[in-house]
C-alpha cells in the first residue's frame, strides 16, 4: 500500500501565488487592531508563577464562552490546558500573557498566514491578527494543531508591529534566537512571513489580479445544497461554514441558488454559542424559497407548452 501524499507547508487554504490573498492578508495585518488591552485595566496576576498565570487564562477562556469559530478552521476551543502549552512554548512575557485576552479575537478576526504538516495527518494553522497592547500595536498569532480527533491551541507570539517591519537582516540575529515549536515551520519562519506580509507592495500585486470583466469565482466557489431537503442543506452550510457570520454571503448566495432562503436573525441569535446550538440553528433556518419554487414552475410549464406547439 502506496503512503498517503503528505500535506504540502504552507497549502491549501492560503496560496502565496495568489496577489488576491496577499493583499488580503496585508489589509487585514495592517488593518485596525482586533482587540485593545491596556495594562491599567487588566487584573493580570504580577508573578512569574506560570501555573498561577494558566489558571488565570483559564478562567479568562471560560468567561468567553472556551471556543472560538473560524471560517475555514471552525470551532476552535481553549482552556487551562492550551494556556500551559502556550506557556510552555517559546517566550515567557507580560505581554504574551495580556494577550491571553486577545485569543478569541485573533481566531474569528485573524487570517491563515501559514498552514503547516509537520506530522502525519496533522495540520497546523498559524492565524494573525494586529492587536494594542498598552497603545504598542503588535501582531498575535495563535497556533492551532488540528487533526481527525483532537484539536491542540497555542498563543504562539506576539511581536511588535516595529519589530516586524525592520529589514530582514537586521532581525537575523532574533530570529536565530527565536523559540521552536512543534511543527517544521519555525517562529523565525513565522516572523518572515509576517514581514512580508506587512510590507508587500500591493500596487504590484493589484495589476496582477483580474480586470472587473474578468469572470470571477463566485459561482464557482458556492456550496452545492441541489437536491437536498432544507435540513440537510443546513447541516451541510453548517460544515462548511461553521455558521459563522463572516461566512452569512457564501451562505446566503448558496441557498438561494438551491431555491432556498435563509433566516438571518436565528443564525445572528445563536452566533458565540457552542457549534451544536449553531449547527441544529441552521438546519431550521433554511426555508423552501416558495417565490423561487413558483418560478421554476412556470418557466418549466412554459417550457413544456412550447413543445407542444
Amino acid at each position: 500500500m502506496s503512503k498517503p501524499q503528505k500535506w504540502r507547508a504552507g497549502l491549501p487554504e492560503i496560496d502565496w501565488k495568489d496577489p488576491e490573498y496577499i493583499i488580503k492578508v496585508h489589509q487585514v495585518l495592517n488593518g485596525q487592531p482586533v482587540s485593545y488591552l491596556n495594562e491599567s485595566q487588566i487584573d493580570l496576576p504580577q508573578t512569574g508563577n506560570k501555573t498561577v498565570i494558566a489558571k488565570w487564562a483559564a478562567h479568562i477562556f471560560q468567561q468567553q464562552g472556551g471556543y472560538a469559530i473560524h471560517p475555514v478552521i471552525g470551532a476552535v476551543g481553549f482552556d487551562k490546558r492550551s494556556a500551559e502549552r502556550s506557556l510552555g512554548h517559546g517566550g515567557f512575557s507580560k505581554y504574551k500573557n495580556m494577550a491571553f485576552l486577545a485569543v478569541k479575537d485573533v481566531l474569528e478576526k485573524g487570517i491563515i498566514v501559514a498552514v503547516d504538516d509537520a506530522r502525519d495527518n496533522e495540520r497546523s494553522y498559524f492565524v494573525s491578527a494586529p492587536i494594542s497592547i498598552n497603545q504598542v500595536e503588535s501582531v498575535a498569532t495563535v497556533l492551532v494543531h488540528k487533526d481527525m480527533n483532537i484539536q491542540k491551541m497555542y498563543l504562539h507570539s506576539v511581536i511588535e508591529k516595529e519589530n516586524l517591519l525592520m529589514p530582514l537582516q537586521c532581525r537575523t540575529d532574533q530570529m536565530q534566537k527565536a523559540p521552536r515549536h512543534p511543527t517544521s515551520l519555525t517562529s523565525a519562519d513565522i516572523q518572515n512571513v509576517l514581514h512580508i506580509a506587512l510590507t508587500v507592495n500591493t500596487e504590484k500585486h493589484l495589476q496582477q489580479t483580474p480586470n472587473a470583466h474578468t469572470p470571477t469565482k463566485q459561482t464557482e466557489s458556492l456550496i452545492n445544497l441541489r437536491d437536498l431537503c432544507p435540513r440537510e442543506a443546513g447541516k451541510k452550510l453548517f460544515q462548511v461554514t461553521q455558521g459563522a457570520l463572516s461566512q452569512w454571503d457564501l451562505m446566503q448566495r448558496s441557498a438561494a441558488a438551491a431555491g432556498f432562503k435563509l433566516d438571518k436573525a436565528a443564525i445572528l441569535a445563536v452566533q458565540g454559542q457552542h457549534p451544536l446550538i449553531i449547527e441544529d440553528t441552521l438546519m431550521k433556518a433554511v426555508k423552501v424559497n416558495v417565490r423561487h419554487t413558483q418560478n421554476e414552475k412556470t418557466q418549466n410549464h412554459s417550457t413544456d407548452k412550447s413543445k407542444e406547439r
